[in-house]
């Protein structure tokens, strides 16, 4: 039975790494297509990044952390609203209402990646999340890193060129 849970895992995560391979190759593919070989324009740049944010926010990817988040956040506020200062919980409090907006809108009957309007709000509430700044740690880990590369994309700081 180990044996069954095992390869089950080793095969999920050669699945994932697959899929996440296959999303950096495409996206290259697009920078090469694009003609971003150092010369591009920031509008080809912006559209390149929504791209990005695009493959990032699709339902495959974003729904399961959502799902958990929205899961977790009312038993988090319950038990730590008293201990938690009143800027850190208007910011967790607002996080809550976005992540419950981003799964209700996933589980909306009719819902798809392609649909333009599903795909802006999703965007748009990721971003609002994105500026919220991070989660309660004890809910998603140490996300400080990620949070550090997401500012990254959003600053309007020049890449060094080469």
């Amino acid at each position: 039975m180990e044996r069954m849970q095992e390869s089950g895992a080793q095969a999920g995560a050669a699945a994932a790494s697959s899929s996440e391979d296959d999303m950096l190759a495409q996206m290259l593919k697009e920078m090469e297509k694009g003609g971003f070989d150092g010369e591009g324009n920031e509008e080809d740049f912006s559209k390149m990044l929504l791209g990005m944010m695009e493959q990032l926010t699709n339902k495959e990817i974003l729904y399961e952390p959502m799902k958990d988040l929205h899961d977790k956040f009312p038993a988090w506020l319950d038990k730590n609203s008293a201990s938690t200062s009143a800027e850190d919980l208007a910011r967790y409090k607002e996080q809550q209402t976005l992540v419950d907006e981003i799964v209700a809108r996933f589980n909306r009957n009719g819902y798809s990646d392609d649909n333009a309007a599903d795909r802006e709000y999703i965007v748009d509430r990721m971003q609002k999340m994105q500026a919220a700044g991070s989660p309660p740690p004890d809910l998603v880990g140490d996300m400080n890193a990620a949070q550090d590369m997401l500012g990254d994309l959003d600053s309007d700081a020049q890449c060094p060129q080469q």
